[in-house]
């Protein structure tokens, strides 16, 4: 995307008022959920696969407990398959409903089955409520975002946004920097009215509507091709590294 292209989207944000821009940011947490929950997803029909080897094979002595944990672990692996064809809610709330099968077993049906109470057991079962009420606030969460979304916003400033920052790197015709994180990058488009963030992991796209972003050096320069700083981006302070003409930029930017 040339110069030009970012001018025109920077005309077109300069020229959309600041509630679209915090229904984008809701946009963008949303589909960071999203992005999370396919991730917790396929890591849960991971580990009951594994969960169903480990109980068949390794660790299987015909007891009644071992019976029901391959059943649960299979039942698992099918709902967890099932949920992945479905939406963001139904799948957290899917997740949800394991936690809470596996916490029961740990926290009642194993110490009724064993005639004893195990700490490993109640530690575990503690970890799986935990989770359940984890997936069931994310899932509050994601259908309060969806309703604050109006359906008939107009996506298309959004995506364009998002495809320039998804695509283009730093050079001198444009106004963008690379923050690297230790597992993303960070792509920040400087504009006087508003910076603007793409997380290239977290699939997020952020409009700095309340001008929060800053960059601070982390230490001693120790010289070399990039330092360390740390960045306030919604709402946290990542420790990130940046190159040497992408902190002279900020700097000039800032000032």
């Amino acid at each position: 995307m040339s110069d030009i292209s970012f001018r025109q989207l920077d005309q077109r944000l300069q020229e959309t008022h600041t509630s679209t821009l915090i229904m984008y940011n809701q946009m963008g947490e949303q589909q960071q959920m999203e992005q999370r929950t396919r991730t917790n997803n396929i890591t849960m029909l991971i580990s009951s696969v594994v969960m169903i080897v480990i109980g068949t094979t390794f660790d299987f002595n015909g007891m009644p407990s071992d019976y029901i944990q391959i059943a649960l672990s299979g039942i698992s692996l099918m709902v967890m398959i099932w949920a992945y064809f479905q939406d963001s809610q139904r799948a957290m709330l899917s997740m949800a409903s394991i936690s809470t099968a596996f916490a029961l077993y740990n926290l009642v049906g194993a110490p009724f089955i064993e005639g004893r109470i195990d700490t490993s057991n109640i530690v575990i079962g503690a970890l799986q409520v935990i989770a359940t009420l984890f997936y069931i606030r994310q899932a509050n969460t994601y259908q309060k975002l969806k309703n604050s979304i109006k359906a008939d916003i107009d996506q298309t400033l959004y995506d364009a946004v998002r495809h320039a920052l998804q695509t283009q790197r730093p050079n001198n015709s444009n106004q963008l920097l690379e923050l690297q994180e230790l597992t993303q990058t960070i792509t920040v488009w400087l504009r006087p009215d508003g910076v603007v963030m793409l997380l290239q992991r977290e699939q997020r796209l952020y409009f700095d509507v309340h001008h929060s972003f800053k960059l601070v050096a982390d230490g001693n320069d120790k010289g070399g091709d990039k330092l360390t700083v740390r960045a306030s981006i919604i709402n946290q302070t990542r420790r990130c590294l940046i190159s040497r003409h992408g902190w002279l930029r900020y700097t000039r930017f800032m000032t």
